[in-house]
């Protein structure tokens, strides 16, 4: 069976097909008609869509309908529960926890059945830790890097917002104001990680940094401490999901 993946971020979609000719790629939400179309000129033999949404209530319904009309096929959801797969969620309310960061937890566990700090390094930063009876202990929540220096920058015009300028930041004091904001910028995505891990391996010696997200690779290079690096984590959590028929039916708008 053919099934169409939709992770439905803040301010985009990504998609997998699971197929033997199998394709990825991003639903632009401004185009959202246009973009369900042309998916579905690449996949036209999907028999099944899942979906994992952070979009509020409303609007995932809208994308829900928008999949429906096109496909007309079964479309499932990625839903935070108490246990899964293993895992104990720490949130009180199920509801208050993203399921893009259940599932990354989910396919970590998976993969090591081990007490893991999990870093996502995207328009936000994430931590989220497990332990080593698979239990989610909660986590940590800032502005990721780009997200950082725009908050901070806003209404000011002598220093331009450039994330490329983190290619070249380094954990030193800067000798500059623009060197400043970045570095420090860096220094405290750096430090959060390294103080929250330090505090896990008091507790556990032996659990694992795992980085995850767009920036994954140029805050790795400043950590102090061994990681690993792995990818398309959400996409694995709803593989795991719908292969354990723990999805529950999507609500179109008319519904």
């Amino acid at each position: 069976m053919d099934t169409l993946y939709i992770d439905m971020g803040n301010s985009r979609a990504k998609w997998w097909l699971s197929s033997a000719n199998a394709r990825r790629g991003q639903l632009d939400y401004s185009s959202l008609s246009e973009g369900v179309e042309a998916i579905h000129r690449q996949a036209p033999t999907v028999e099944k869509v899942v979906l994992a949404s952070v979009l509020s209530v409303e609007k995932t319904k809208d994308v829900v309908s928008r999949l429906q009309t096109c496909f007309a096929v079964p479309i499932k959801q990625c839903v935070v529960t108490r246990k899964a797969l293993g895992v104990t969620c720490g949130y009180e309310d199920l509801t208050k926890l993203g399921v893009d960061r259940w599932l990354v937890v989910i396919a970590v566990w998976q993969r090591y059945k081990f007490a893991c700090q999990v870093v996502d390094l995207g328009t936000a930063m994430t931590i989220d830790l497990l332990d080593a009876k698979g239990n989610h202990l909660g986590g940590f929540i800032v502005s990721g890097l780009g997200l950082s220096i725009e908050g901070l920058l806003a209404g000011t015009d002598n220093i331009r917002s450039d994330v490329g300028l983190f290619d070249h930041a380094t954990l030193q004091p800067g000798v500059n104001t623009t060197e400043a904001v970045y570095h420090g910028a860096l220094l405290g995505a750096v430090s959060l990680i390294e103080t929250s891990f330090e505090n896990a391996t008091r507790c556990n010696s032996d659990t694992k940094l795992i980085l995850v997200g767009g920036d994954a690779h140029l805050v790795g290079d400043h950590l102090r401490y061994d990681f690993e690096i792995l990818e398309d984590l959400v996409y694995e959590g709803m593989r795991l999901l719908d292969n354990s028929n723990l999805l529950i039916d999507a609500v179109p708008a008319s519904e």
